[in-house]
């Protein structure tokens, strides 16, 4: 069992969410339309969803494609026991995997995945070198976070990191001990702010693996 600081939080919060949920996630979901572009004209796909939770909230399939998707998280053994516990199983077993030290071979995945996860990790410049890593030329890694949030949250649970933008549309990253710009671990990602509701702004970092030259 994971003993990280906070994780009790994100365990309740997760068995709440399963229990009246689960049924939504036990059978094949189209991705979020925003995958679209990453996959492309691809007729196969390797997506890995890093930071998943215990649900695929992202979707796991794609009209006409063949799609491997693999879903981690820090707490994967602990989620996996909450859907025993409803007696469920979910569509796609979830993946114990630190995102600062990958199990995956390098460039393995055409789209690498991060949704609200980041500011959860121990070392957010590490975990992004290792979305680098392991995705493929002219694959993609998308990044989807709430602007702020362990600030805004106190640095309680899991919640240690922040993603702010900055005025070069560049992001920042930070606590109240470390600060570094996404540009200075991996050059290209394009940034935007986007309201996702009413209440919420969402910071979306998007990177396009461009192909080696010859």
């Amino acid at each position: 069992m994971c003993d990280l600081k906070g994780a009790g939080n994100e365990i309740h919060f997760w068995s709440q969410y399963l229990q009246s949920k689960y049924y939504k996630y036990t059978t094949r979901r189209r991705f979020k339309g925003y995958f679209g572009e990453m996959i492309g004209d691809k007729k196969k796909v390797r997506v890995a969803d890093l930071g998943c939770g215990a649900l695929p909230l992202t979707g796991n399939d794609w009209p006409g494609v063949e799609v491997d998707y693999v879903p981690s998280d820090l707490l994967a053994v602990e989620y996996m026991e909450l859907w025993k516990l409803i007696d469920q199983t979910p569509i796609i077993p979830i993946e114990m995997q630190l995102m600062e030290s990958l199990t995956y071979e390098d460039e393995s995945f055409d789209i690498v995945h991060c949704c609200n996860a980041l500011d959860h990790c121990q070392d957010p410049y590490k975990s992004i070198r290792e979305m680098y890593r392991v995705c493929k030329p002219a694959g993609w890694i998308f990044m989807r976070h709430f602007p702020h949030e362990a600030k805004k949250l106190k640095y309680s649970g899991m919640h240690q990191w922040n993603v702010d933008i900055t005025e070069n549309n560049d992001c920042v990253i930070w606590n109240n001990d470390t600060k570094f710009l996404l540009s200075e671990c991996v050059p290209g990602f394009r940034n935007q702010v986007e309201n996702a509701t009413t209440r919420h702004i969402l910071i979306y970092s998007r990177y396009h693996k461009m192909e080696p030259y010859p």
